[in-house]
């Protein structure tokens, strides 16, 4: 290993960094002394010659303190040994943690439960501008991700009027995502909104369902939708749910996105209020114009 560094770092270039560093602080030094013993006061402020070009054109004329040599030849000497180290064991730990856990760069979960709105809001990248925080009596939140697949589970203690206002943003905002998620290599997206029966599902869920989340059968508003890639025949299912127990005053919300999740079959979509279509579809048109959210 020490062959190794001499031959990377050979001592000519290693006395040429030394030497550059120890005469330019010589330089500033010898300046710095001449200032002070000249007698104008516009000498003493005058700027030196810049170290660079005294180096260049002159680089013998100020001769070099033989510990002041000593000490920065040494320094450069570490600097460029923890340098080589660094480039030789960098790879070697990215590939290392590669190999033991090929995603975990890309996967995890977070979750609370029973917080009150200003701590929630704290620990949520996204809140509805017309939900103020004093509107919830307590929030519970899981979030568990991966490489390319989400699932989201909320539990949220509100009045009626605020929930509403709650799942409109939450269903303005998969909308947006859903369109937005569309690229010109896909073959399109198709996206409906509707009212089911719950429990809603949960179709390929990321993680597992938290131990609060136990929503009533009341009905669930839906806004599904599928993003279909061109030349395969899958795509990237996607979703949210919203149902409020009136009985309790509690809204249930759960969204999701998950490739290579079918929905339903293409041009199959569900009964519903349709806003988007494949191209070449019958009636391939946008009935309503897209929700958005008040809030990203």
């Amino acid at each position: 290993m020490t062959s190794f560094f001499h031959r990377v770092t050979s001592e000519r270039l290693i006395d040429h960094i030394a030497y550059s560093i120890g005469h330019a602080c010589e330089v500033r030094r010898q300046s710095y002394r001449r200032r002070l013993v000249a007698g104008p006061i516009s000498n003493r402020l005058r700027s030196p010659p810049p170290l660079v070009i005294s180096f260049v054109l002159s680089p013998r004329k100020y001769p070099m303190n033989r510990n002041v040599w000593r000490n920065v030849r040494t320094a450069v000497r570490y600097v460029v040994y923890a340098c080589c180290v660094i480039v030789v064991l960098f790879p070697i730990f990215v590939c290392g943690s590669l190999l033991v856990y090929p995603f975990g760069g890309f996967a995890g979960s977070s979750e609370f439960a029973n917080k009150s709105g200003f701590a929630a809001q704290f620990s949520m990248l996204e809140w509805p501008s017309d939900v103020a925080p004093s509107d919830v009596r307590s929030i519970s939140r899981k979030h568990d991700y991966s490489i390319d697949s989400y699932s989201s589970w909320y539990k949220i203690d509100l009045d009626i009027e605020s929930a509403e206002k709650w799942a409109d943003w939450g269903h303005a905002l998969r909308e947006l995502h859903s369109r937005q998620s569309v690229r010109r290599d896909d073959r399109g997206l198709e996206a409906v909104r509707r009212n089911i029966p719950g429990p809603p599902p949960l179709h390929r869920q990321t993680g597992d369902s938290p131990v609060w989340w136990t929503p009533p059968s009341i009905e669930f508003r839906a806004t599904e939708a599928m993003k279909w890639y061109s030349g395969y025949n899958s795509g990237v299912g996607q979703a949210a749910y919203t149902g409020y127990d009136a009985t309790q005053r509690t809204l249930w919300v759960y969204e999701y996105s998950c490739q290579h999740d079918r929905l339903w079959e293409p041009i199959e979509i569900p009964n519903g209020d349709v806003f988007s279509r494949l191209k070449g579809a019958e009636h391939n048109a946008e009935p309503n114009p897209p929700t958005v959210p008040s809030r990203l």
